[in-house]
């Protein structure tokens, strides 16, 4: 039978997790002061965690904005095949000649993100820009699938219908 509650918090945790904050810190500190830097060895990041992206749809376009920081033109790869647009890039990391890295906090990656275009983009058109580390493509809409104005006449009721 259940005869009282502890709420762990207000019973000591918090400060026992607190000391080894405490702990912690120092052990850091006392190692920072007695080990040489090295470089620490990094794994490419997934593509997934490292590019957003952004969709957004006009009457006359479609928008796709890619976040791909430290990247440049060279460096990314676009490709529109059979309604599917491939972006590809590529992140290499490495200190200039001469010197050596004492830490990496970057990562290096492969990005390869495929989108469905949508049949109504005018393949002959499109347009990327890179700019201060977003990559911004405008997909215009065909001529056929952008909203067009109809027209409403006034006739007589017995007047004829234009002929088709």
């Amino acid at each position: 039978m259940l005869t009282g509650y502890t709420d762990f918090r207000t019973h000591g945790w918090n400060r026992a997790f607190a000391d080894f904050a405490t702990l912690s810190r120092q052990l850091d500190r006392l190692a920072g002061a007695a080990v040489v830097p090295r470089p620490s060895v990094v794994s490419p990041a997934p593509a997934s965690r490292a590019v957003r992206v952004e969709l957004a749809e006009t009457p006359q376009a479609f928008i796709l904005r890619a976040e791909v920081p430290g990247l440049t033109e060279g460096q990314i790869e676009l490709q529109l095949e059979d309604g599917i647009l491939t972006l590809r890039a590529r992140r290499e990391l490495a200190p200039p000649d001469g010197f050596s890295a004492t830490r990496r906090e970057r990562s290096p990656f492969v990005l390869d993100r495929r989108f469905e275009v949508p049949r109504e983009v005018d393949a002959e058109h499109i347009e990327a820009v890179l700019k201060e580390g977003v990559l911004r493509l405008h997909l215009p809409k065909a001529a056929a699938a952008k909203p067009r104005q109809i027209p409403v006449q006034s006739r007589s009721a017995n007047g004829p219908l234009p002929k088709t």
